[in-house]
């Protein structure tokens, strides 16, 4: 009888080890579970703040695409387009960058901010109007100041572009600067200087 109970006990301590393991299996499944659930919510989090990124991103993007075509079709005329045209690259597919472009009737025009290509009065218009547009993107400063943006430029195109201007500057609160060799009308104030001598001389009309 002894005999018996013993190999009975010896069960029962099999099977209560067994729960025991059991029930520590269980309890780190469900710390996994937790943990993934975690995860879960992390990376949907982290997911949506990646395209919150990307909105945002697209959104100030076609900001400027809008406001720079505006600009260049107030100037010259509707045949140009302004557009952001993606950088791929070729061995790997992915996107390295954007690459702002002009285009004329649909083909690309040969304007380079900053400088190089054609068209000397479009370059002098595009400068102008993207130095006005990363101005707005950034910290405002509180003057900017544009050096010669009429050169190359016909002067039947002066009057729309003198109106870009005072028009921003009155929206912004911001003072600006021009420079130029011309004589352009329509300022608040026109500062001349001048060298008759050895001398600048600096009067204010």
């Amino acid at each position: 009888m002894s005999a018996q109970l013993l190999a009975v006990e010896a069960k029962l301590l099999g099977v209560q080890q067994l729960l025991n393991v059991e029930t520590k299996q269980a309890s780190l499944y469900k710390k996994a579970l937790d943990n993934y659930d975690k995860l879960i919510e992390e990376y949907e989090g982290a997911i949506r703040l990646a395209q919150a990124c990307v909105d945002s991103q697209t959104d100030l993007k076609e900001h400027i695409e809008v406001a720079m075509t505006s600009i260049i079709q107030a100037v010259f005329d509707d045949r140009y387009v302004f557009k952001f045209e993606p950088v791929i690259e070729a061995k790997t597919g992915i996107m390295k960058g954007l690459v702002p472009t002009i285009y004329k009737d649909g083909e690309p025009f040969n304007v380079k901010l900053g400088g190089g290509g054609s068209g000397g009065g479009m370059q002098g218009v595009t400068g102008m109007s993207w130095d006005v547009l990363t101005q707005g993107v950034h910290e405002t400063a509180p003057f900017i100041c544009f050096d010669e943006p009429a050169t190359y430029l016909e002067k039947v195109r002066w009057p729309p572009l003198i109106s870009i201007i005072k028009e921003y500057a009155k929206q912004s609160g911001m003072q600006i600067f021009i420079i130029t060799n011309e004589p352009i009308d329509g300022f608040d104030e026109v500062i001349y200087v001048t060298m008759p001598g050895s001398h600048s001389v600096v009067e204010v009309r």
